[in-house]
């Protein structure tokens, strides 16, 4: 038994505060699972070389099945994935829409990629998007539909999104279909009455908010006054009636040293925290993109405190695009089972190509799913392809390489390489958050 090793470079292991051990195998599942009990005895008597004192326990062989079939031990090396993009399998039993609602907003963000202007969704154009959509139910089988309301700012145009809830729901929960509801909002307009509304459609509600006081400077007024007090007092209503947001959080350079301070605050309010990086904003001004040198000297150390820090209830945390879930071939489902849908009528690939959509207006007879494309041909680097991240990140966003002419490596590489471990680590306390349940 003593014979037994494992294989060197095939995955990543981290022990976590309470001895527990997180361990990220790319050459097996790619699924992040934890070790405790008898598997993480089992797991350090191999790494000690002394397997053969546990050769009496029934439980061993199930436990080195389980290292072998994730790559761990006595494993040929698995074949790499393919270096070019292939054909996307599309299922359509979910298809999930960013609603465009208005391209009006009173705040103007600093990052803001979106075109500002009066349109806003109309009844028609609401019709012929649930006419398409029941076609697509009829024909594709799809099962859910999943709506997230944003803009501009939603709340602007609340009369567009009760209509197309409404509607949506008259005409295809009669068939089967389940409706899951979200709106993105910056929560300077929430009120009692829109609140209570949320509440009783079943909303899913998330509110943008970088950091607090000063840390949020990036999401101001057109007149250049901060939002923060304002976001504060919806927030508020929202903890009176008892929905709990999720907090979404662009990180650039102006609130890097405020993250420990964001984390403290969501876990002091029990939210949930989705994190993405400023460099991924397309048209993001030069200023608020982070270097490599900011987020090794400022970021880290902050992500290194929350992975190890003795917390009475974890937070659950996201990290836009990043799962240690599978052997995934790209970051998102967009242009195969997410789509945008502009205030005109027209359909994008996604939220970034609002203002490029893929047509201009629907077609109720052909509905949504004919629109899906092969994504963006990329040739997968030798690096990516041998790297340990690289179903974790899934080579980053197809739009982003495609905007800044980077269809190789991804442009902000180095700073996944980075982050990842930290991570990672962060997942694995998630998983025992979750174990605790």
């Amino acid at each position: 038994m003593n014979d037994i090793h494992f294989k060197q470079n095939y995955f990543v292991s981290k022990v976590l505060p309470n001895g527990d051990i997180a361990v990220y195998s790319p050459r097996g599942s790619a699924e992040l699972f934890l070790l405790s009990g008898f598997a993480l005895r089992v797991f350090n008597a191999i790494k000690e070389n002394s397997l053969g004192s546990l050769t009496e326990d029934e439980n061993l062989k199930a436990v080195l099945g389980l290292f072998a079939r994730e790559g761990l031990i006595g494993l040929e090396e698995c074949p790499p994935t393919t270096g070019t993009s292939g054909q996307v399998q599309r299922h359509w039993q979910k298809l999930s829409f960013w609603v465009h609602t208005t391209e009006r907003c009173n705040l103007r963000c600093k990052y803001c990629y979106t075109t500002k202007g009066t349109a806003t969704l109309t009844e028609e154009v609401s019709r012929t998007f649930v006419a398409a959509l029941k076609q697509d139910c009829l024909l594709k089988g799809v099962m859910e539909i999943d709506l997230k309301f944003a803009g501009g700012e939603p709340l602007l145009a609340m009369p567009s999104v009760v209509f197309l809830m409404k509607h949506a729901r008259a005409e295809l929960e009669p068939l089967g279909v389940r409706i899951t509801l979200s709106i993105i909002t910056n929560g300077t307009l929430l009120n009692e009455e829109n609140v209570d509304s949320l509440k009783r459609s079943k909303f899913t509600v998330m509110v943008s908010l970088d950091g607090i006081l000063g840390y949020n400077a990036s999401r101001v007024y057109p007149n250049g006054n901060p939002s923060f007090d304002h976001v504060m007092k919806g927030l508020s209503l929202l903890d009176r009636a008892g929905v709990r947001p999720i907090i979404l959080s662009v990180i650039s350079n102006t609130n890097l040293a405020g993250f420990k301070e964001l984390v403290d605050f969501v876990v002091a309010r029990n939210y949930t925290l989705g994190i993405s990086f400023s460099r991924e904003c397309i048209g993001m001004p030069k200023t608020l993109a982070m270097s490599f040198e900011e987020v090794e000297s400022v970021l880290l150390p902050q992500l290194e405190w929350l992975a190890n820090a003795t917390l009475d209830k974890y937070p659950s945390i996201s990290f836009n695009g990043i799962k240690f879930s599978g052997k995934r071939s790209r970051i998102c489902s967009a242009c195969t089972r997410y789509f945008g849908l502009t205030p005109k009528g027209g359909i994008s690939s996604c939220q970034m190509t609002i203002d490029t959509p893929l047509v201009d207006t629907i077609s109720p007879e052909e509905g949504i799913c004919s629109l899906a494309t092969l994504y963006i041909a990329r040739n997968i680097p030798e690096k990516c392809l041998q790297c340990h991240w690289r179903f974790a990140c899934s080579n980053g966003c197809d739009v982003l390489a495609k905007e800044t002419g980077t269809v190789n490596e991804h442009p902000f590489c180095s700073i996944y390489e980075l982050l990842m471990p930290f991570l990672m680590t962060i997942e694995a306390r998630k998983l025992q958050e979750l174990r605790k349940r």
